[in-house]
């Protein structure tokens, strides 16, 4: 004998909150701000990987827009705009994502950046405390430009 769940599973949506309703979610699909986010992000980086590097700069402006301590957003935002040779912006983005925490990428992106200006003195100190002498720099592509001594 065949049994429809159908019934079932409208019983139990009608007795359920929806998702909406739970603490972190947009009221839109019931997906969390964060994922929303993190996904947001995703697209921008692929719009980089297809060389669309205007589109990927409009998606992390419109992040920053509603989360403007976003660091992996403004983190971005200075790679682009090193990838456009405004080293000085990019270096101004990097300094504004470092307030939010530091990471290896980060330091690199920042020691990379100097370097790219010839700033060899500020290249090696960008490295951080916790980047052991003899480190290298790589840049974006994982060449070896710079070595510690």
């Amino acid at each position: 004998m065949k049994t429809s769940v159908l019934p079932l599973a409208m019983l139990v949506l009608a007795i359920l909150p929806g998702c909406a309703s739970l603490p972190g979610r947009t009221p839109i699909m019931g997906v969390r701000k964060s994922d929303a986010r993190e996904r947001t992000l995703s697209m921008a980086r692929l719009m980089e990987r297809h060389g669309k590097y205007d589109e990927a700069v409009k998606i992390y402006q419109e992040v920053l827009k509603s989360d403007p301590k976003n660091s992996a957003a403004t983190h971005r935002l200075g790679i682009m705009a090193a990838r456009r040779g405004e080293h000085k912006a990019a270096l101004e983005f990097f300094e504004t994502a470092r307030q939010s925490g530091e990471s290896a990428e980060l330091l690199n992106d920042i020691g990379y950046t100097y370097y790219l200006t010839h700033d060899l003195q500020a290249a090696e100190s960008a490295r951080g405390d916790d980047v052991p002498v003899g480190a290298v720099l790589l840049d974006g592509a994982g060449t070896i430009v710079a070595s510690g001594h």
